[in-house]
């Protein structure tokens, strides 16, 4: 009964935060953009595109999430490419991103790292 009870903790533990994990600045040597996702202990809640070389942002729309997985839709209104993007969780400072759309492929994703 005690080895039940700690596993239900912790599967409850991983569900509650299940979404923080993606909460950050990301950045990709396959794109001068950064990728910034905020987010609550509880889902995801906005992703935006800051591009500073080309003065551009690009806002994407959650249609789907989960645990470790979430999806969203963006238009880049500078070349009119449309794309869903599905983020998966890896590591703490990893995340791959599956284009699908006018853009096909997989880009990888790392945390940027804040000075303290």
């Amino acid at each position: 009964m005690k080895k039940l009870l700690i596993i239900l903790l912790l599967l409850l533990s991983t569900n509650l935060f299940a979404q923080r994990q993606f909460s950050g600045m990301w950045v990709s040597d396959q794109t001068t953009y950064i990728k910034n996702i905020i987010a609550s202990d509880y889902a995801v809640l906005h992703v935006v595109n800051i591009g500073f070389e080309e003065n551009h942002i690009i806002s994407e729309e959650l249609i789907n999430k989960n645990k470790t997985v979430f999806t969203t839709a963006s238009e880049n209104t500078q070349n009119g490419y449309t794309v869903k993007i599905t983020y998966k969780y890896i590591t703490n400072d990893t995340i791959k991103l599956k284009y699908s759309g006018d853009y096909t492929g997989e880009v990888t994703y790392t945390k940027l790292k804040q000075k303290k």
